[in-house]
């Protein structure tokens, strides 16, 4: 139920911002509306159908920890 109001919903924004995009001819902006507006209602949606969705934080302490501990080590 839930996702079908998600998906609704992305649809009234893209009906209601694309024309003026698509008339001031912005492919660029238009690109970029379109990517995060799909990846928005996709994330809505999985949320509504609870799947489990991933932290970004613990990529970025994935990334991050081992350079914090190389400094670190350098440092000390």
């Amino acid at each position: 139920m839930w996702a079908i109001v998600v998906m609704l919903i992305g649809a009234l924004i893209a009906a209601e911002e694309l024309p003026d995009l698509i008339r001031g001819k912005r492919r660029g902006d238009i690109w970029l509306f379109a990517a995060l507006l799909l990846a928005g209602t996709g994330l809505g949606v999985a949320q509504s159908l609870r799947v489990e969705i991933p932290n970004p934080l613990d990529a970025i302490s994935f990334v991050f920890a081992p350079v914090g501990k190389f400094l670190e080590a350098l440092f000390m």
